[in-house]
């Protein structure tokens, strides 16, 4: 009850800061309003839209970080919020050519994050009540549906922002996977170093090692 009166007290002013926090595709408002880009990520229509996104960001956000780091999941966020305004931008004055549409949710933010898990670990399975074990490729196709459902989001052609953080969500696999090679490849190459040190101090003892094998022995051991 306390809720409804509040919701009804400040109708005006939560209509108001919804508003001012959503981002508008009307580039003349837009220029008005440039921190719209990044705070319509942060606010949600309604409680559906929140928890539903909420729900998605803890299950996909926790396999992610089996994976990455914190650092890298924000990266991921802010920059899948920010392609899928993009998107969205050009969707509604280029293809759609009606640019008075607003746009707010985490939606296209955590679409990036879902889209980067899945490629990573595609045949990965999880265990889904009624349905078993399903593979994360489909688990993301899925999410991709449900997420670009407008009843859903109640922002029309919101799924064109959803294809930006999709977008995001690739773009971030490509930069970072051959970084992600080559510092395994680094590290196995840095263990096999140390395996011929190891069988060295065996055969002939420590005394045995130079300067520069025990440094780096030593450097393992730290």
């Amino acid at each position: 009850m306390f809720f409804l009166l509040c919701g009804i007290l400040f109708a005006e002013t939560t209509e108001k800061l919804f508003i001012l926090l959503s981002f508008p595709t009307d580039l003349s408002r837009y220029i008005h309003t440039p921190w719209t880009i990044f705070s319509y990520m942060w606010i949600h229509g309604n409680l559906w839209h929140l928890v539903f996104n909420m729900c998605w960001l803890y299950w996909m956000g926790g396999m992610f970080l089996q994976i990455y780091s914190v650092r890298e999941l924000m990266v991921l966020y802010v920059s899948g919020g920010l392609l899928g305004a993009v998107v969205y931008m050009l969707y509604s004055n280029v293809i759609y050519s009606q640019p008075q549409l607003m746009l707010l949710g985490a939606s296209a933010a955590v679409m990036a994050i879902i889209t980067s898990t899945a490629l990573r670990r595609m045949d990965f399975k999880c265990n889904i009540p009624l349905l078993g074990a399903v593979k994360l490729k489909w688990i993301a196709l899925g999410a991709f549906v449900l997420f670009s459902a407008d009843f859903i989001t109640e922002t029309g052609g919101s799924r064109f922002a959803h294809i930006g953080g999709v977008i995001a969500g690739i773009i971030f696999l490509m930069v970072t996977a051959p970084r992600r090679i080559k510092k395994q490849v680094s590290k196995e190459v840095k263990y096999k170093n140390i395996d011929t040190i190891i069988e060295k101090v065996k055969r002939s003892g420590y005394s045995a090692l130079s300067e520069e094998e025990k440094r780096r022995l030593f450097d393992v051991e730290k």
